[in-house]
């Protein structure tokens, strides 16, 4: 009869739960909880892809280095594969283990 009669009252109670049980208890730092708002569908997404682009630019990620003698051997890696199956016989890629383990 409560929630009839004062509807306000309980559904507060509920939201201050959820709160603290989301963001007290299992969102942390490193696997953190994010509560999106389900009304429009478009703003669901631009706020999911938001905290996703903000996750990855925290990530700090950079592309390797690479030395020339890798370089080399993966132009002809792609050559290889963009030759597969153009007429004639296949070619194959040749792949020569360094002694760094590469």
């Amino acid at each position: 009869m409560a929630d009839i009669t004062e509807p306000g009252r309980g559904w507060n109670r509920y939201q201050g739960r959820c709160i603290r049980i989301l963001s007290g208890n299992t969102s942390t730092a490193r696997a953190p909880w994010y509560v999106v708002p389900a009304d429009h569908k478009w703003f669901a997404r631009v706020a999911i892809g938001s905290a996703i682009v903000s996750a990855l630019e925290g990530l700090n990620l950079k592309f390797p280095r690479v030395d020339k003698a890798s370089l080399q051997e993966f132009e002809k890696v792609r050559e290889a594969l963009e030759n597969e199956g153009k007429g004639g016989r296949k070619r194959t890629a040749r792949v020569v283990k360094t002694a760094k383990g590469g």
